[in-house]
């Protein structure tokens, strides 16, 4: 019989995923239900913390949310553990309602404390740390913001497979967290306007960068003028960028068949987004750059074959508009 309450849960987390982010969603299409299930719940997590960071309330307003929603993740994080509350208890009524998923796939798939420590100070620099002078420093943050996040889908894929042996999974940590770091540069460059305007202001190209270049994001945004040295300096990012992906693409290619198609397809279409911003003659003051929804299937096309492609149509479906049918066989996995 189906837990619904539990359902829901996934279902919300779900919700979020599709909104917010249809690129990894689209190559998450690629993964079988089980694993599909438990990348919802995380992205859940993740994107309910970035909410809470990016919103427009006030800074000490902001800190005090954070505090709260981390609080309460570690304050279940250690009940569920030591006293094991059931999934179907009504005490997890009291809690926001993607937890109840959010800790099942954590039990399922056996993510260690340290993964969210680290996640979660991250979110904390982001209301306290507004810019950055090296990339070293940069790293510092991007261990929890975006490395923890490539470490977390190597623990979700290597659950219950065989191919991913302990020395194999040591090496490919390295990888996966070359990949998260890619992706979250590639945000950097496109959003530099988006987080310019936060509240607080953020700046995460290290200053180191900007020094080199004599670049001022104030400048540029208030008069939307792209010059040569502008360019340079963002092909200078590209570059940096291009490399992490190229670091990366070597775990990728040491994946097991199956992950690999889905975790290139999502490599490839979030890569894309440098080419669109090129071809926007890097407006990025503008309107935000985004790879039309028509281009993204033309690039999961390419990228991998007729009958995965065709897979990637149906799956997109019916995980989306009959989740409760997947669900009710995968529930306990």
């Amino acid at each position: 019989m189906i837990n619904i309450e539990l359902y829901n849960s996934y279902k919300l987390c779900q919700k979020l995923f599709l909104k917010h982010s249809k690129s990894y969603y689209l190559g998450a299409m690629l993964f079988n239900f089980e694993k599909f299930k438990h990348i919802c719940a995380f992205y859940g997590l993740v994107r309910t913390a970035d909410d809470i960071v990016d919103n427009s309330t006030e800074l000490t307003k902001k800190k005090e949310n954070l505090t709260a929603f981390c609080y309460e993740f570690f304050t279940l994080y250690d009940l569920y553990y030591i006293n094991k509350i059931p999934i179907n208890s009504k005490e997890w009524e009291k809690y926001n309602p993607i937890m109840r998923a959010v800790f099942h796939t954590i039990t399922i798939i056996g993510l260690p404390r340290t993964l969210f420590e680290r996640f979660f100070n991250s979110m904390k620099m982001d209301l306290e740390k507004h810019n950055y002078k090296t990339f070293t420093e940069l790293e510092d943050y991007m261990d929890g913001s975006a490395a923890v996040i490539g470490e977390i889908m190597l623990y979700i894929m290597s659950h219950k497979c065989d191919y991913y042996d302990d020395d194999k999974f040591t090496v490919l940590k390295r990888y996966s967290r070359d990949l998260g770091i890619a992706f979250q540069l590639t945000n950097f460059i496109r959003d530099i306007k988006e987080d310019l305007i936060m509240i607080p202001p953020r700046i995460y190209i290290p200053k180191y960068f900007l020094d080199c270049y004599d670049i001022n994001f104030d400048d540029y945004n208030k008069t939307k003028i792209i010059d040569a040295k502008f360019k340079d300096f963002m092909n200078c990012q590209f570059d940096l960028n291009k490399e992490i992906y190229n670091n990366a693409q070597f775990g990728i290619n040491e994946l097991h068949p199956e992950h690999r198609i889905a975790i290139q397809t999502s490599k490839n279409l979030y890569s894309e987004i440098l080419l669109y911003i090129e071809k926007a003659d890097y407006a990025v003051f503008g309107e935000r750059i985004v790879v039309p929804f028509g281009d993204k299937l033309k690039i999961m096309y390419k990228t991998i074959s007729t009958f995965h492609f065709l897979k990637m149509m149906i799956n997109y479906i019916t995980y989306t508009y009959f989740t409760i049918i997947h669900f009710s066989f995968n529930q306990f996995n």
